[in-house]
Formats: C-alpha cells, sequence, structure tokens
C-alpha cells in the first residue's frame, strides 16, 4: 500500500502501529509528546485523554506509520525518565477492527478491560 497519496484523497485508509505510554507528568502536552517520540521516527498522532488512567497516573498514545518505529520507541523510551517522571512504553494491546489515523474514535477502542 505505499506509493498513494494521502493529502489528495483523505478517504484513503492507511495501517498505523500505537504504543501506550503510562506515568506521564503532568507538564506535558500531546503536540510534547509527539516531538519527544520524534526519536523514534514517523510519528502519525499522538493523544493524552483528560482523565487518568485505574492506578490514577496519566496514559498516553503515540501512532506511528512503521511497526519498525514501534519497536525502536520501546527500546528507546520504555522505563526512561521524561520531565522527571519514570514512563513505561508498550505496544498497544489491540482488540478490535484496524486502527485508522487521525481518528480519535479509534483510540477509544485500544483499552482492554483486565480480565479477572
Amino acid at each position: 500500500m505505499k506509493g498513494y497519496d494521502l493529502g489528495k484523497d483523505r478517504s484513503l485508509k492507511r495501517r498505523s502501529f500505537s504504543v501506550f505510554v503510562d506515568n506521564l507528568p503532568h507538564n506535558i502536552d500531546s503536540y510534547g509528546l509527539k516531538g519527544i517520540f520524534r526519536k523514534a521516527r514517523n510519528v502519525c498522532d499522538s493523544y493524552i485523554p483528560s482523565k487518568l488512567g485505574r492506578t490514577g497516573k496519566r496514559l498516553g498514545f503515540v501512532t506511528f506509520w512503521n511497526e519498525g518505529d514501534v519497536v525502536k520507541s520501546i527500546k528507546l523510551f520504555n522505563r526512561s525518565i521524561i520531565r522527571g517522571s519514570r514512563i513505561k512504553v508498550c505496544r498497544v494491546k489491540f482488540d478490535g477492527g484496524e486502527v485508522v489515523s487521525r481518528g480519535k474514535v479509534a483510540f477509544k477502542q485500544l483499552w482492554v478491560p483486565k480480565k479477572k
């Protein structure tokens, strides 16, 4: 699916890959998160929900165009310290259909409830 122009026809869908970021500092926004993760290259989007996670920590998602960049971002940033907080980065556990880039609705499907 490489070689098509997303600028001319936004209805084309391109597969993207996401990571989950836990324990984000409170003084970072989605633009700052995207800027930090650009070290891993090809960042598509970043999203920080307004609500805290189950553990009371701030969390976020970063979406990449390539699966290789997901692996690189996990190696670079997992257990690293960003603005005084030790973050955890892992691959999104996805349960459902395909993630569409720039679709905020897709992020609602990314959380998989813990099985008891």
